[in-house]
């Protein structure tokens, strides 16, 4: 059972500069709540099973996100221009986003225990460390150029060059 409900609101601008010459820019934000809590028929105390053959999970999962929340913004501009035989576009994206979790396991006697079977038969468990919770922050951030260059008419080459930055933690 999944009760997600996520909003998102996305803006953009364009703007002819001249003839030969258009900005882009536009942004967007996203707000997730995606709690997956158990079927109705789940009771505390059910132990969960995973058939590793099979690949199927029986009685309820192994552990919920009971809570999972995040947001996503970012950014994005161009300037796109045509010179002679050439459409040049130069741009920047930023992104950052940040998911709050706490997860937790359905099965009480033990706690964080998942049953695994291959084609019904018992094999071994697996254990969860639960209940735990996180907060994961992620910023992202590129620069590029992208050059649409025709030698002759019957020939494209599309060629770009990519400068991107990504640094994730947990505080």
């Amino acid at each position: 059972y999944n009760a997600s409900r996520n909003h998102l609101f996305l803006p953009k601008w364009t703007y002819v500069l001249s003839p030969r010459m258009v900005l882009d820019v536009g942004a967007a934000t996203q707000k997730v709540q995606n709690n997956r809590e158990p079927q109705a028929e789940v009771q505390p105390g059910d132990i969960p099973r995973f058939d590793a053959v099979t690949r199927t999970n029986t009685v309820a999962l192994g552990n919920y996100n009971n809570i999972a929340e995040g947001w996503r913004t970012q950014f994005a501009s161009s300037l796109s221009f045509v010179a002679s035989n050439h459409e040049i576009k130069v741009g920047h994206q930023y992104i950052y986003s940040t998911l709050r979790s706490y997860n937790i396991s359905h099965s009480h006697y033990p706690s964080g225990l998942r049953a695994v079977f291959r084609n019904g038969i018992p094999d071994s468990v697996n254990t969860y460390n639960t209940p735990v919770s996180s907060v994961t922050q992620d910023r992202e951030q590129g620069l590029y150029i992208q050059d649409k260059w025709r030698p002759t008419r019957k020939l494209t080459l599309n060629m770009g060059l990519r400068f991107e930055t990504n640094y994730g933690w947990m505080p």
